[in-house]
């Protein structure tokens, strides 16, 4: 209840890790470190987002236009920004793996309980140890991938039913051209939710239990590329539609403008589902759990008897720290990428985020709270996702500098042989 207490009062930058590491584990412990950093380097972006968003605002007012000189400064700025933040943060997770005693945890790792394999003396030291051939375990990747491939056209297919809707509501009447925007961005950020509760993170689950990984990091870095695979082609595919094709393949928008200002009601229905709609489903199932549980136990007789404090923590859900994390490690992420990813139109993303990642981090160790107890796992670092966060810059850079190019007027009429030129070179100069 202290811990509990000291989570909700204590400020992003000034999280009680040592607390957390000594009762949770080193793993939920660096979880709560990444956030609070990630949400203190968003309280410094805010500022210059709310600058540029009220830039913006006056600009769109006056031209019609969301993108402005300030916007593509900022545009260029944030990538750059972001990475040093990341590669700061690479010094800041070895000092807290050298504190914690994780430096060679992963050399030192053990096998899962439930990697399964014939028993077989070691060609090292004779020792018994577990085997799996690997013509097998390829077999099992290669199924598990071809389920992934499938899945993925059903996803697709999902986002497309959204566009064609969109397209519907647009021809219909004046009220649908009107309204309908915001009605596709609803539906789009109950889809993404629905498909990643209900579907992406179940069927990775079991296909990574299916390739039968023979450590938790192993099985771990699976789980991440699968659900990751999911989320971004769920949650990125009709944004990206939006900026760079809608105008040339459908009636969604007539021109530059009125596709920013579409993409932008479709970033702030999706990021508002995943920042405050999410959080609202962490807090709610491990209290109906808990209730559940306890209503079961007075069905069968023992509710008027006053449960020890070990009890009442048995009667929680229980809590699995590589799935939870992982699913709480592609909220931060999938967020993380709307900021970076369309900053040219919409500058004040890091604001919703900022707000969203600060809930957060009181959200999670609520959740934890109506758990059980997990059994205490160590981490030597965040893992696959510094890969993936780092992918995320890179494609924003990319994204940007073509929103700025293509998909705005502040370059005036060029023809696009010398866009394509001025992109290319921008390109360049910030990869450089």
């Amino acid at each position: 209840e202290a811990l509990k207490a000291a989570m909700f009062a204590a400020r992003p930058w000034a999280l009680p890790l040592d607390e957390l590491r000594e009762y949770f584990g080193e793993k939920i412990a660096l979880y709560f470190a990444w956030v609070g950093y990630l949400t203190t380097c968003l309280g410094i972006q805010c500022i210059a987002a709310l600058g540029v968003g009220v830039w913006s605002g006056y600009t769109y007012f006056k031209t019609g236009s969301l993108v402005h000189y300030g916007s593509i400064a900022y545009a260029v700025i944030i990538p750059a920004w972001v990475n040093i933040l990341l590669e700061y943060w690479k010094q800041k997770e070895v000092y807290l793996a050298m504190r914690w005693g994780m430096c060679e945890f992963e050399d030192k790792e053990t096998e899962r309980p439930e990697f399964r394999g014939v028993i077989i003396q070691s060609y090292i030291d004779g020792s018994d140890m577990k085997y799996y051939p690997e013509n097998k375990a390829a077999k099992k990747r290669f199924k598990a991938r071809a389920a992934i491939l499938g899945m993925l056209m059903f996803v697709i297919g999902c986002v497309c039913s959204i566009v064609a809707f969109k397209i519907f509501l647009n021809k219909v009447s004046e009220w649908g051209q009107k309204y309908g925007p915001f009605i596709a961005s609803f539906a789009n950020g109950v889809l993404v939710e629905a498909f990643s509760i209900l579907v992406a993170s179940n069927l990775a689950l079991y296909l990574a239990n299916y390739e039968n990984h023979r450590t938790d990091t192993e099985y771990e870095d699976s789980l991440i590329l699968k659900m990751f695979v999911f989320e971004v082609t769920s949650s990125y595919s009709q944004l990206y539609y939006i900026a760079f094709l809608a105008q040339s393949t459908s009636t969604i928008c007539v021109d530059n403008e009125d596709c920013g200002y579409k993409l932008v009601i479709s970033l702030v229905g999706i990021m508002f589902s995943k920042c405050f709609g999410q959080n609202v489903g962490e807090v709610a199932l491990p209290m109906l759990l808990r209730h559940y549980s306890h209503a079961e136990n007075e069905a069968k007789g023992h509710g008027d008897k006053e449960m020890t404090r070990a009890e009442q923590e048995y009667m929680m859900h229980e809590y699995d720290p590589i799935f939870e994390m992982v699913l709480d490690y592609q909220e931060i992420a999938t967020i993380f990428g709307f900021v970076v990813l369309f900053t040219a139109a919409f500058p004040v993303g890091p604001l919703i985020a900022f707000v969203g990642f600060y809930m957060e981090i009181r959200v999670d160790a609520f959740k934890l709270g109506q758990h059980r107890r997990p059994v205490p796992r160590g981490a030597q670092d965040v893992g696959h996702w510094m890969t993936v966060f780092k992918l995320f810059v890179a494609a924003s850079i990319v994204t940007n500098s073509a929103l700025v190019v293509f998909r705005s007027d502040v370059l005036g009429e060029r023809t696009p042989t010398e866009k394509a030129w001025i992109f290319n070179a921008l390109l360049y100069v910030l990869f450089g």
